[in-house]
Parts: C-alpha cells; structure tokens; sequence
C-alpha cells in the first residue's frame, strides 16, 4: 500500500511523462551526434543546454532574469561556437607557423578563461 510520499512520487512520474518526451526528442540529434573522442563534443552539449535555458528563461518570462544575465548566458554560447568552430588563426603564406601556433593557443586559452570565469561566477544565479 502507498502512503502520501508514494502516492506524490507516482503523480510526479506522471507529470514528467510529457516534459520528458520532449527533452527526448529535442536531445535526440544533439546526443545522436556525439562522440567520445573529442573535446568539441563536450562543447556542442553545453552550447546546446545554454541556449535551451535561454530561450526557456525569455520564454516564459521570468522576472528574476535581467537582460544582463541573459547576455552572460549568450556570450558562454558564443565562446564555445567559436570553440567548437575552432578557427583561430588561417595561416597565410609566410606566416611564421610557430608564432600562429601561439597565437591561436592563446585565443583558445583566453576563450576558455571567460567562458568559464562567467560560469563559475553566474551559474547558480541563474536559478535563484
């Protein structure tokens, strides 16, 4: 026999049946497409759950969410797009390889720093 906590984790499951389905479906190509065996895999789930919480924090206006939080959120997408693009530097004839080498290294490094700076610094509030 299911006491009240038993009778409220049924109807939980229930309630989560539909927004379930729909987290299935909308992952579907993302976790379809990922791989192991690279960092810009990683990348690409974490672009795609940034984007998602944005697009449901405007969509369902909450108040708590200040344009400037939102921008954060972006600017943590656009980081790893351009991450995941990984197009620093387009060698040109002559360009000494090993400086462009350094170069992009330090692009990436500064891009990652941010990205995650802004998350460790913003990511709990977002939900508060």
């Amino acid at each position: 026999m299911l006491g009240i906590r038993g009778w409220y984790k049924v109807k939980d499951f229930f309630r989560g049946i539909k927004p379930g389905i729909g987290n299935i479906i909308e992952w579907f190509p993302v976790i379809y497409k990922d791989r192991w065996w690279d960092h810009s895999f990683l990348y690409r789930i974490l672009s795609f759950k940034l984007r998602q919480i944005e697009r449901n924090f405007r969509g369902r206006g909450v108040a708590v969410h200040t344009e400037k939080e939102l921008r954060k959120i972006k600017t943590c997408y656009l980081l790893l797009d351009r991450l995941i693009n990984d197009d620093y530097v387009s060698y040109k004839r002559g360009d000494n390889i090993r400086k462009s080498h350094e170069k992009e290294e330090r692009m990436i490094n500064q891009d990652l720093d941010l990205l995650f700076k802004i998350m460790r610094k913003q990511i709990r509030v977002w939900w508060d």
